[in-house]
């Protein structure tokens, strides 16, 4: 069947939201190309696809040259890290909607932009999510996102690569380089928490979108912790306010049986 850029949706046909997808990479040639080709693999046809490599020098620019035709961009080129590679991709994007897929994970079928903007009018929303996927070896395990926002004022309820970020909302919040050295791998929850913080418009939808790679997790507990407070607290410290902050976070969790 052909694929095209129009959807039908209470008899009035419509274009298809652009939905930009970026990854970035830095010497990922061993995990590159199925990211690769989950996402040029899509159902989906209004797609803009951006990747933004480091400079690599394992293969991963042999990667590229292989798939540059089905790659709207690519740029490669020495970064401060892997938040200033996505702030690139976000400032290259031209879609609707965005969604930073990483080197090493997928989307977790070919329908997944289909099911989610083929047949629906996200007009009154500004942030999509879903549940995910974890790969541990040959073992998987559903990451079921989060219902309640009111939880993001303690910890993050979804994966990063498991939403959808309206463009023009999205480019309000560039990742804050500042902050790398206090919050490290969490800039993404600090725009998250700042887009529910803005009164973005958040919607659940019931199905998978990303698998993830165990291995690549950030899985330090207390770092988490940590950088949880500091975000959801303006980078701000107190014995007090901390205390008060886990006791309601320890309570949320153990009521959503997170643990």
């Amino acid at each position: 069947m052909e694929r095209t850029n129009e959807k039908k949706i209470s008899g009035i046909i419509m274009m298809l939201p652009k939905i930009t997808v970026i990854t970035v990479v830095y010497n990922g040639v061993l995990t590159l190309e199925a990211t690769i080709k989950s996402v040029i693999t899509q159902t989906y046809s209004n797609l803009e696809y951006i990747i933004i490599d480091g400079g690599s020098i394992d293969g991963t620019l042999v990667l590229l040259e292989k798939y540059k035709e089905q790659i709207a961009v690519i740029v490669s080129e020495k970064d401060n890290g892997i938040y200033d590679a996505m702030n690139k991709g976000l400032a290259l994007s031209t879609g609707e909607w965005i969604c930073f897929m990483n080197s090493g994970d997928i989307f977790s079928s070919c329908n997944v932009l289909s099911s989610i903007f083929g047949n629906n009018n996200w007009i009154d929303v500004d942030v999509i999510y879903g549940d995910a996927i974890q790969i541990n070896g040959s073992k998987r395990k559903l990451i079921v996102a989060g219902d309640k926002l009111s939880q993001l004022n303690y910890h993050p309820i979804y994966r990063h690569t498991a939403s959808f970020v309206r463009t023009q909302i999205h480019k309000q919040f560039y990742f804050d380089l500042n902050l790398q050295e206090k919050i490290n791998y969490a800039l993404d929850f600090y725009v998250i928490h700042h887009l529910y913080k803005k009164e973005a418009r958040f919607m659940k939808v019931e199905c998978s979108i990303c698998s993830y790679l165990k291995e690549g997790t950030s899985n330090h507990f207390i770092k988490n912790l940590w950088y949880n407070y500091l975000i959801t607290n303006d980078m701000k410290f107190s014995v007090f306010s901390f205390v008060k902050w886990f006791l309601m976070m320890m309570r949320f969790r153990l009521e959503s049986c997170i643990f």
